[in-house]
């Protein structure tokens, strides 16, 4: 048997006073405390290809300690993302098989991230580690993210995504 890590937080997160309100499609969405205003309500994210300009700057070199700060600043615990100026956005699990990647992950994470706020999704990434020695299984990997995914959430999509993979447009949708 093989030796999995499931590993949810390979960036640096703060913690941030959270509220919880109960949707009416029965999922849980998280505000930062003072976020809500209930006199103007928001809109929906469904339409969130309005503003996508196409292609995006990747940056190829590893980030500093600060700038993943300042990536990880708009996600909860976990490397999850809920978009807070609109309302009913698509719920999508990433999924990453990850082993001896460490050089490319960070570079991943710095790119991946503001991409995926960039376009409204309610989203979690999953990095699964395969921690043995025995040959990469990527398709156990996946199907563990998978099963661990749903654990979490009632997702609506998965992404299955390589660590070494990175969007370069802006309308390559994270969404089903």
């Amino acid at each position: 048997m093989q030796n999995i890590q499931i590993c949810f937080n390979f960036i640096l997160c703060f913690s941030v006073l959270l509220s919880i309100l109960y949707t009416q499609e029965k999922s849980f969405r998280v505000f930062p405390m003072g976020s809500l205003d209930l006199l103007h309500p928001t809109p929906d994210c469904l339409d969130f290809t309005i503003g996508l300009g196409g292609r995006v700057n990747i940056s190829l070199k590893e980030p500093t300690s600060s700038e993943m700060q300042k990536i990880a600043q708009p996600l909860a615990s976990g490397g999850e993302f809920f978009p807070l100026h609109c309302q009913k956005p698509h719920h999508v699990a990433i999924i990453v098989p990850f082993r001896n990647r460490d050089e490319q992950l960070p570079v991943f994470l710095a790119n991946i991230h503001p991409f995926l706020i960039q376009q409204k999704i309610h989203y979690k990434m999953y990095i699964v580690n395969q921690a043995d020695s025995n040959e990469f299984n990527r398709a156990m990997l996946m199907n563990i993210g998978f099963k661990e995914a749903l654990k979490d959430s009632n997702w609506t999509c998965f992404v299955f995504h390589d660590v070494d993979h990175i969007p370069e447009d802006e309308r390559n949708l994270y969404s089903c």
